[in-house]
């Protein structure tokens, strides 16, 4: 048989929610931070290999996904990469584009 130990403490609900907080970071770290570098300065900076999802690219150019596929048709911004029915586009084509548009 199993023995457990139970322990019961007295605690307010802020101090269980730090303490679940902190278990749970333990075990699951924080996803990273996405940093999108939307400074246009630098173009140097930005490499080629660097692929954009539709979602990113959408918000980048505040235009629907319809757009981006119209875009693409017309060969004004091209899919870089298709992986099953994902859709990424070069990082820095997008920048190309809006330097080269008025958006």
């Amino acid at each position: 048989m199993n023995n457990q130990v139970i322990q019961l403490l007295q605690v307010s609900m802020d101090d269980l929610k730090e303490i679940i907080k902190e278990a749970v970071l333990s075990v699951i770290p924080p996803p990273p931070t996405k940093n999108l570098n939307l400074g246009l300065n630098d173009s140097d900076s930005i490499p080629d290999d660097d692929l954009l999802t539709t979602k990113e690219v959408s918000v980048i150019l505040k235009v629907s996904s319809t757009s981006l596929w119209r875009y693409n048709k017309q060969g004004v911004l091209k899919i870089k990469n298709k992986i099953g029915r994902k859709v990424y586009y070069s990082k820095k084509d997008v920048f190309d584009f809006i330097k080269g548009n008025v958006i």
